[in-house]
């Protein structure tokens, strides 16, 4: 059921609701509080989770972390109970916002759309798998253990404790009915996470020690360190040589599975925004005794692949088709192919002594024909995107300003790589944080703008001095702030487009990366620009 709206210790304002899950086979009361800040991009989500206990004092409620019993069952919500209750809370939330004029309605849903809520609340996507901040924690998890030896494998970045994404904007009253640009940062992932061996330290007994002794520093000794890879036996196989020579290198996501952004941005939609896509093509030339070798000797070696013959048949293959190629010297050498070959093997014997003559040249100077190349344009690569956008602030008050201080700041910070230790270690650094863009207008994605991949900051230049001329007004919390300033962004995506990058049915991580942005009312249909 849903409760009415209550205000939090923050000030902000909340919808109730609540519903029952089973754990172990007993019903547990829940009740969720759903954030409805408008201008925080966290419309609709929940903020708060609390559960009701009985105890020697009576019941009482208390908050859930996510990774508690309860917490699971939440979030899986396999009976779709947190759904309905869900979806009844909001459109609570609907009837009230319709009731006082068609605007507050219209930034109901508009604020959903943003916040990522709109499908949830309206049924078209499942509830299920929703997560909510752990509000039961306010510091490191990470816990050595007692006796362990410390590893030396790269180091994950030391992570902050859970808190809600900061959304900034500029300008501060920036509506969601005009067309923006929103850029979410998130914590980089890299995407063969698991590829490498994962060495643990376990204890064993040390069985080539003889146990005479009795005293305390003797029986520390009975045991012994061994790396131990703690990789299951599916990743194991995942990443072998033998799999990935035969499918591919795989790849996951490149912001985890969590998803949820470190911080958000949004601004309006710059001048001079351009999508180009680009691929490699180059020429490729062979003369048809190049051609004529190495198709003799692929043709070999997918034997020996195939299991057809061993490495000695191959050889053998190989010698007896050198020795068959001189006994047929004299008939290949019958025409126009004598010169070809005759120039080939003078090369080669050249070479033997340090004089490198090109049979082309030899062959135009002395019958005037030239080695036919077989040139033809061949595909070789997709190529990376690059994407500039020149977003310009002028702030008209102290709002402004501190945005505009606090989005330079944003980019800038975000970046950087980081020290993979808070001790000052500098053996690895962690990578910088990766981001997610997306040109928007009411919370939906702009479908006649290009899509975006998860993208890198390559670089960030702010220039405070557009006119060159500096200026600056009084600024309390600042100081001096410049009276306009221009802050150039280079982003280049991490992985390059593909065909099947428009099929609304891939598995690819690149694309569940980008998650609502091409989901629900979100997806590329056939009317749509797509990449």
């Amino acid at each position: 059921m849903s409760d009415k709206l209550s205000i939090l210790e923050d000030g902000r304002m909340s919808q109730n609701f609540e519903y029952t899950v089973k754990v172990d086979g007993k019903n547990v009361k829940v009740r969720e509080s759903l954030d409805l800040d408008i201008q925080n991009g966290n419309y609709g989500k929940t903020n708060k989770v609390i559960q009701k206990t009985s105890g020697f004092f009576g019941n009482r409620w208390e908050t859930v972390s996510p990774n508690s019993s309860v917490g699971k069952a939440i979030t899986e919500d396999e009976d779709g109970g947190r759904g309905n209750a869900f979806r009844s809370a909001i459109d609570d939330v609907s009837v009230l916002a319709s009731k006082q004029t068609t605007r507050n309605e219209r930034t109901h849903e508009n604020a959903l759309r943003e916040s990522g809520m709109y499908d949830v609340s309206r049924g078209f996507t499942s509830h299920s798998g929703t997560e909510f901040p752990d509000n039961t924690k306010n510091k490191d998890a990470s816990i050595k253990e007692e006796g362990k030896k410390e590893d030396v494998s790269p180091a994950a970045n030391t992570k902050t404790p859970d808190k809600d994404p900061e959304v900034l904007r500029y300008p501060a009253d920036l509506p969601t009915d005009q067309d923006y640009i929103l850029i979410e940062a998130f914590e980089y992932t890299a995407p063969q996470t698991e590829s490498l061996r994962q060495n643990t330290q376990k204890q064993v007994p040390n069985r080539k020690r003889d146990y005479k002794f009795t005293n305390a520093k003797e029986r520390s000794k009975k045991i012994k360190y061994i790396n131990v890879d703690t990789r299951s036996d599916e990743v194991k196989q995942k990443y072998s040589f033998a799999n990935t020579s035969a499918k591919g290198l795989s790849r996951g996501s490149n912001i985890g599975n969590k998803k949820t952004p470190k911080g958000m941005v949004k601004l309006p939609i710059p001048n001079a925004i351009k999508s180009s896509n680009g691929v490699d093509w180059g020429e490729g030339r062979v003369n048809a005794l190049e051609a004529g070798a190495f198709m003799g000797v692929q043709n070999e070696l997918t034997s020996l692949l195939g299991g057809k013959k061993n490495l000695t048949d191959v050889t053998k293959a190989g010698l007896d088709g050198v020795k068959e190629t001189f006994n047929k010297l004299p008939e290949l050498g019958k025409g126009q192919s004598g010169q070809l070959i005759s120039s080939v093997i003078a090369k080669a014997s050249l070479a033997q002594i340090g004089l490198n003559v090109d049979p082309s040249q030899m062959i135009a100077r002395s019958s005037g024909m030239a080695i036919n190349p077989n040139l033809e344009l061949l595909f070789s690569s997709p190529k990376l995107r690059t994407f500039t956008f020149v977003f310009q602030f002028a702030p008209d008050d102290e709002k402004d300003a501190t945005a505009t201080r606090k989005i330079q700041r944003f980019f800038k910070e975000g970046m950087l790589p980081t020290k993979s230790s808070d001790k000052g270690e500098k053996l690895y650094l962690g990578s910088p944080d990766v981001f997610r863009l997306c040109y928007k207008n009411k919370g939906k994605r702009i479908k006649g703008l290009n899509i975006f991949k998860i993208c890198a900051l390559t670089a960030c230049e702010i220039n405070f001095t557009p006119e060159n001329v500096y200026q600056a007004y009084e600024d309390e919390k600042a100081v001096s702030m410049p009276v306009r300033s221009f802050m150039t962004l280079t982003f280049t995506e991490l992985t390059p487009i593909f065909a099947g990058d428009y099929d609304a049915e891939t598995k690819d991580p690149s694309l569940a990366d980008l998650d609502l942005n091409i989901k629900g009312e979100n997806k590329i249909t056939d009317d749509d620009i797509g990449f």
